[in-house]
């Protein structure tokens, strides 16, 4: 059971799950009983829920002021749970009559029921979410109540695997060799060095020299005084007339002064 009794406080986020719930005078209880009192986000998960009283799970709200929603009802199974002659798988809802404040968001998923009269019933609830659950042939009456129909919900496995391998080796090893090293080693060194050396040297030296002089030697030129003695008597008696010719021209004033 998971209920609040406390004014103003509560009992919120708890997870019910993977328990066998048998032959109890109730199965599993999610209720805010005292007023003003809370239950939120609460989860009954995974659980065997087998020929209780009253009900498999029960999702209520007894007084005024109370507050119960966003309870997940997910993949339990539910059988021969309630009192006879009515069995009762789950049950959700305010307490009836009124003032009990209505349950509200319920989710109802991947459930499997039988043997109940009603599989699921709702009472003064609001925003119930039902889904993907199986009724067997033996559940008379489904559901009974006012609920909103949801896809089935996807199947999510997570596995946490932890590997730790703790491994020592020994070897504990012996190599024997035996082992023999012969050398045998034997060096001859067998050198014979044969220079066969001839030098010839064979030398001509052929000198061939002409020398050809040819010379000329030119007559030697004749005499030229006479030639230039007669040239400077001729170049003076020019020299004369040329003088004789300028004093003829001379006015007779002049003359006669000479």
């Amino acid at each position: 059971m998971v209920a609040a009794y406390n004014s103003g406080e509560g009992v919120k986020d708890n997870i019910m799950s993977n328990n066998v719930v048998v032959d109890n005078q109730n199965g599993i209880i999610v209720a805010a009983d005292l007023p003003n009192t809370v239950a939120a986000n609460n989860s009954v998960i995974g659980n065997t829920i087998l020929d209780n009283g009253e009900g498999a799970v029960v999702v209520h709200s007894n007084a005024a002021g109370d507050v119960v929603t966003g309870t997940s009802i997910t993949n339990n199974v539910i059988s021969g749970n309630g009192y006879l002659p009515t069995l009762e798988g789950i049950i959700v809802g305010g307490e009836d009559p009124a003032p009990a404040v209505a349950v509200t968001y319920t989710t109802i998923s991947g459930n499997a029921f039988q043997d109940e009269s009603i599989g699921i019933i709702i009472v003064n609830a609001q925003n119930t979410l039902v889904g993907g659950n199986t009724m067997a042939p033996s559940v008379q009456q489904p559901i009974n109540g006012t609920v909103t129909q949801i896809a089935p919900p996807t199947s999510t496995t997570t596995i946490a695997q932890t590997t730790t391998i703790a491994q020592t080796t020994t070897v504990a090893q012996t190599t024997t060799i035996p082992q023999t090293t012969t050398i045998a080693q034997t060096t001859t060194v067998a050198q014979t060095t044969t220079i066969p050396q001839t030098t010839t040297i064979a030398q001509t030296t052929t000198v061939a020299q002409t020398t050809t002089l040819t010379q000329t030697s030119a007559a030697p030129a004749p005499d030229q005084t006479g030639t230039i003695l007669g040239a400077v008597a001729i170049v003076l008696a020019l020299i004369a007339i040329a003088l004789g010719f300028v004093m003829s021209r001379r006015s007779p004033a002049a003359k006669l002064a000479a």
